[in-house]
């Protein structure tokens, strides 16, 4: 992650990168030729304002040409017949 200050908390983020691999069946879930490729997927998974917050946290600043979104929802849904 080239930053100085890492924590543990890139440690709990691979485990849960892991999992999600194992429980969706994809093995590379984040496939991305490059550093900016996969900045772009992590917008769009977790929106701009939570990727403005980390780059804030870190003295960095973000500059992204990407239409402004939300985070998505990841939750499934469960559809029952009646």
């Amino acid at each position: 992650m080239k930053c100085v200050y890492q924590t543990t908390a890139v440690d709990i983020w691979a485990c849960g990168v892991i999992l999600l691999s194992l429980l969706s069946g994809r093995c590379n879930f984040f496939h991305c030729p490059d550093d900016l490729s996969n900045l772009a997927q992590l917008v769009s998974l977790f929106g701009h304002k939570a990727m403005q917050d980390a780059a804030t946290k870190m003295d960095k600043t973000v500059t992204m040409s990407l239409p402004e979104r939300d985070p998505l929802s990841l939750k499934v849904s469960i559809i029952t017949e009646k």
